[in-house]
C-alpha cells in the first residue's frame, strides 16, 4: 500500500474536525490545544444491544461474529445519514454517538444561520428516527432516543504520553445533551433549550423543562418539523498531506493501528 493510501485509510479512522486540522498544520502537537467553534450537536442513545449481545454471545463465536457484523450493518446506516446531513461523527461513547455540525458562514454568530443549521441537524435527527428506531434484529428491538443542541463548544487536543493523544469536546450544548437524555424516552427526538429559542417556531412539540445551572428554561419533545432544511452538504474529502501520518496515528487505538 503506497503512503498516499495508508494516509488516506488513517484520515478515515477520525473525526472531520482532526483532518482540517492537519490540513492546516501536518506536524503533531506536542501541548494541548484548545479551539472554539460555533456547531449544532446531535447525541444518538441506542437501547437493546446489550440483550442482543448476550442472546449472540451464547452460541460462541459465530455469535461474537454475529454481533459485530449487526454493530457495523446498524452503526454504518446511522453514520450514513450522519455524512448525507453534513455531520461529523465525533465521538462513540458505548452505544451512543455525538455527531457535530460546525456552523460556517460569513457570520457565524448570526442567528439566522443557527437557525438554518439547527433545522439541518434536527430533520438529520428525524431521519434516523424514521429508519432506525424500532429496528428489529433477531428477537429485539433496538431503541433510539435522539437530542439536539446548538451553541459554542469547545474542542481539545490532551494527551502526550507515549505519543497518544485524545480529542474532546465541551461546553453547554454537551450539558444540555446529558439533561436531554436523562429526560428522553425511547423514541424521542429532544430539542434542547439552545435549540427550541432558534427553531421553535418552525416545529411543533410538547415543552419540556430543563433544570440549568443559571434557571429553568424549555426545550421540547419534537412532533413535526415544519421547515425543510436548505443547507447543501460537502461531499469533498479534504486533501490530507503524506506527511500526515503520524499525527493521524497518535489519534488511533494501538489495536487499531495494528
Amino acid at each position: 500500500m503506497s503512503n498516499s493510501k495508508i494516509t488516506e485509510l488513517l484520515a478515515s479512522y477520525v473525526p472531520r474536525l482532526i483532518q482540517r486540522r492537519v490540513v492546516s498544520d501536518s506536524r503533531p502537537i506536542d501541548a494541548p490545544v484548545a479551539e472554539q467553534l460555533q456547531a449544532v450537536l446531535l447525541f444518538a442513545d441506542i437501547s437493546g444491544f446489550t440483550m442482543l449481545t448476550e442472546s449472540l454471545a451464547e452460541r460462541g463465536l459465530s455469535g461474537v461474529e454475529g454481533v459485530a457484523d449487526l454493530l457495523n450493518e446498524y452503526f454504518g446506516q446511522l453514520i450514513e445519514i450522519i455524512h448525507e446531513y453534513g455531520g461529523d461523527v465525533v465521538k462513540f461513547a458505548g452505544d451512543a454517538i455525538i455527531a457535530v455540525w460546525p456552523i460556517e458562514g460569513n457570520q457565524p454568530l448570526d442567528h439566522e444561520t443557527q437557525r438554518l443549521w439547527t433545522v439541518q441537524t434536527t430533520e438529520c435527527a428525524q431521519k434516523i428516527r424514521a429508519k432506525l428506531h424500532n429496528y428489529k434484529v433477531e428477537d429485539v428491538n433496538l431503541r433510539l432516543k435522539i437530542a439536539v443542541s446548538t451553541g459554542s463548544i469547545t474542542y481539545v487536543h490532551v494527551g502526550g504520553v507515549f505519543n497518544r493523544w485524545e480529542f474532546l469536546i465541551t461546553g453547554r450544548p454537551l450539558v444540555e445533551l446529558g439533561i436531554a437524555n436523562g429526560l428522553a424516552q425511547a423514541g424521542d427526538v429532544l430539542i434542547s433549550p439552545s435549540s427550541w429559542d432558534l427553531i421553535k417556531d418552525h416545529c411543533t412539540g410538547s415543552l419540556i423543562e430543563f433544570k440549568l445551572k443559571d434557571g429553568n428554561r424549555s426545550g421540547a419533545r419534537l412532533e413535526s418539523l415544519n421547515m425543510q432544511s436548505s443547507i447543501k452538504r460537502d461531499d469533498s474529502l479534504p486533501d490530507i498531506p503524506e506527511e500526515a501520518e503520524a499525527f493521524l496515528k497518535s489519534y488511533i487505538p494501538g489495536a487499531i493501528i495494528n
